[in-house]
């Protein structure tokens, strides 16, 4: 039985693994663990997470609130010790929490924040004006946004 299992794990991992492979090729957003989305800007996968309060009703907009995390941090790290899903559960927003992009998957991440800031974003020429702009409009295709 134990060798039965192991040999459908060892099957069915490569088959999930193509159709994820296929999905980013054609462009289609992925949920790439708890609460982390991804979208294709300028052939980089940014990431992001969104919350929604407790009483988001998709048929009245609410506001949106986006949280940057500072230099070297990440979305998680962000939405953690900002605290403001409490805020956003309070006063009825959705907030969203971008990553910026760095050497390392989701560790040191920057923002191309200025002429010689900031490392990673900076060194790569990352647009993340033109991220934070398509992270808002996909936002707005998901969820209502009031404008």
């Amino acid at each position: 039985m134990h060798r039965r299992n192991c040999l459908k794990s060892a099957l069915i991992a490569p088959i999930v693994g193509c159709v994820v492979c296929v999905l980013g090729a054609v462009g289609v957003r992925t949920i790439l663990g708890q609460g982390l989305e991804t979208i294709r800007v300028d052939g980089r996968d940014r990431t992001y997470i969104v919350h929604t309060p407790d009483s988001y009703d998709s048929s009245t907009p609410v506001p949106l609130v986006l949280v940057l995390h500072g230099g070297g941090g990440h979305a998680e790290n962000a939405q953690k010790m900002s605290e403001m899903n409490a805020v956003a559960d309070r006063e009825g927003f959705i907030v969203v929490y971008p990553n910026g992009t760095g050497r390392l998957r989701y560790r040191l991440l920057t923002w191309n924040a200025a002429d010689n800031c900031c490392g990673y974003a900076h060194d790569e020429n990352v647009d993340d004006v033109k991220f934070i702009r398509e992270l808002i409009e996909q936002v707005q295709q998901d969820y209502a946004i009031d404008p």
